[in-house]
């Protein structure tokens, strides 16, 4: 028996000899006490063999745990909420062709044959519209919005009774792209492209009411502002490049698309106050702030004497 399980241990050893070591000899000379004495010992073989093949997996100790996302900080929140808002009712770009495709009269130069109210011939030479004068146009793009467009509240003081007064400044850059062509009775004599940039600010005037929420733990404080009035300002503007034109034409140009970004500026404006209120109703539910989180916020030292004693106790 010993020589048996000598020669049967180095095959159990292998994992793909288990079907051969698991055949038991039927000789007729081996009684079922030795058959099961051999079958234990084949499967005590394997078992111990499996044992000798594991290898130890080594682990981290302490695996590093998921990266978690700091939660904003209550001004921070406030900050990205007026950004959005003000950038939602903002047009990213705008296009100005008042003065392109500009056209007039002209007579054709040899004449036509028609008949007349007796059925006659005679020859005429009819009118057709061909392109004619000075052509503009110029597009308008905000630059990068999510990384110059900057915002500042400020200036924050007493209203009526229950209300806070405050201005809010924003500040951004603009592309411009803009052509200018030169047409005479059909023919054009030039056509040059102008690219530029400028800065501009953004001023509004608020009204904030803010009351007191006790029905929720811990009290939060409720903002319901209006956009009072909207003005943009330009404060810097350049050209960059003028096609391959220059002199009195460069300086036309220029002139051109200052007067187009000055027209465009004074159209926006008018519906930007419109489209700011329209705004802050689809953000009334982020228009809230616990007390403790209120506290926090930059402008509250300033605000806080403006308001009613019950939310001046909330906050201290």
């Amino acid at each position: 028996m010993p020589a048996l399980l000598a020669a049967i241990r180095p095959l159990a050893a292998d994992r793909y000899n288990y079907v051969m070591v698991i055949v038991i000899p039927t000789c007729t000379d081996l009684t079922i006490l030795t058959r099961w004495s051999m079958l234990l010992a084949i499967c005590w073989s394997c078992r111990a063999a499996e044992a000798w093949q594991v290898t130890e997996v080594e682990r981290p100790a302490n695996p590093p745990a998921a990266e978690m996302t700091a939660p904003l900080a209550a001004g921070e929140e406030i900050d990205r909420l007026l950004t959005d808002l003000i950038l939602s009712a903002m047009p990213h770009s705008f296009e100005d062709t008042k003065h392109w495709g500009r056209q007039a009269e002209k007579r054709t130069i040899l004449p036509r044959l028609r008949r007349d109210d007796d059925g006659g011939l005679e020859t005429h030479r009819p009118r057709e519209l061909v392109n004619h004068g000075d052509w503009h146009r110029v597009k308008v793009t905000l630059s990068n919005p999510q990384e110059k467009f900057t915002v500042q509240l400020k200036n924050i003081r007493a209203g009526t009774p229950g209300e806070i007064l405050f201005d809010i400044a924003c500040r951004s850059s603009l592309d411009l792209d803009g052509r200018h062509a030169k047409w005479s009775r059909g023919v054009q004599l030039y056509s040059i492209g102008v690219e530029g940039r400028a800065d501009v600010q953004l001023n509004l005037a608020c009204r904030m009411h803010t009351r007191l929420d006790l029905q929720t733990f811990p009290p939060s404080l409720i903002f319901d502002p209006t956009v009072l009035n909207s003005e943009l300002q330009i404060e810097s503007f350049r050209i960059d490049h003028v096609g391959k034109l220059g002199g009195e034409i460069a300086q036309q140009v220029t002139r051109f698309a200052r007067s187009a970004l000055d027209r465009q500026i004074t159209a926006q404006q008018e519906k930007i106050t419109i489209q700011l209120n329209q705004g802050i109703e689809k953000y009334r539910d982020k228009l809230r702030l616990s007390t403790a989180r209120a506290a926090k916020l930059p402008w509250t030292d300033q605000a806080k004497p403006h308001l009613t004693p019950d939310i001046q106790k909330s906050l201290d």
